[in-house]
């Protein structure tokens, strides 16, 4: 994961990357935290059978990723 701020939009371009809003992750990265929020919300959901979701600060929390 990188901040997209510190490359030039025209350096993207030709990065094999997915950019969401002010970050970039490889295809890797992002598969990986795909897959981590999948368990996530599994877990979640398990715990908590008649709560309609997980608040979505809750699951950026357990991810790790910036509020």
């Amino acid at each position: 994961m990188l901040k997209a701020t510190l490359v030039e939009d025209a350096d993207i371009a030709g990065l094999d990357a997915r950019r969401v809003g002010q970050w970039l992750f490889a295809p890797e990265a992002w598969s990986a935290l795909g897959a981590r929020a999948r368990r996530a919300l599994e877990e979640y959901h398990r715990a908590h059978p008649l709560r309609a979701g997980m608040p979505r600060e809750e699951l950026k929390s357990r991810l790790g990723l910036a509020p």
